[in-house]
């Protein structure tokens, strides 16, 4: 899998999108599931809202976000009060969100959730820098349409561009292959 060996060779991790439906979180499922059977402390935010069933703007089926047991993700406290998986309170951070408070917690069971995190990057940074506490090897961050300050290698060491099928539907066009 040198996709994912090269994934862990960052300390962070961003995945952003220049359009909205371009893949940004069935890659980062993807990675999480390669993931889950490696001796690898992963931990999971988002600088948006993501892992809800349904698209807020364009009321469409999204995918949704799963995780899995003995990983750590970070969610304002009002997402974080409607998991669906057992997980163990590891912090309550003092970054607020218009959600909230963020709440590290580690995850007991495999399951879906929905995670709020930061919305600016200095906060990013800084719950970022915070994972080291937790002996994390992969802090990964899903990003937001239009976040694109996400990107920046002064916020994670490494970032995955998705495209998808918003830049075209036609495979060998997305792969460079036309």
């Amino acid at each position: 899998m040198p996709f994912i060996e090269d994934v862990l060779t960052y300390k962070s991790l961003s995945i952003v999108g220049l359009e909205k439906n371009t893949g940004k979180t069935e890659t980062l499922n993807y990675i999480l599931s390669r993931l889950k059977n490696m001796d690898k402390r992963v931990a999971l935010t988002s600088i948006g809202i993501d892992g809800e069933s349904r698209d807020i703007v364009t009321d469409t089926q999204k995918p949704e976000i799963r995780i899995y047991q003995g990983m750590i993700f970070i969610s304002a406290e009002k997402h974080y009060l409607q998991r669906r998986i057992t997980s163990e309170i590891l912090e309550v951070s003092n970054i607020h969100t218009s959600l909230g408070r963020l709440v590290i917690a580690k995850a007991i069971s495999s399951d879906k959730v929905l995670l709020s995190g930061p919305a600016d990057t200095q906060n990013l940074r800084t719950l970022i820098a915070s994972m080291a506490k937790y002996d994390i090897d992969l802090t990964m961050v899903d990003g937001a349409l239009s976040r694109l300050s996400l990107a920046s290698p002064a916020v994670t060491e490494g970032m995955i561009l998705t495209t998808g099928a918003a830049y075209s539907a036609n495979i060998p066009v997305l792969s460079g292959k036309v």
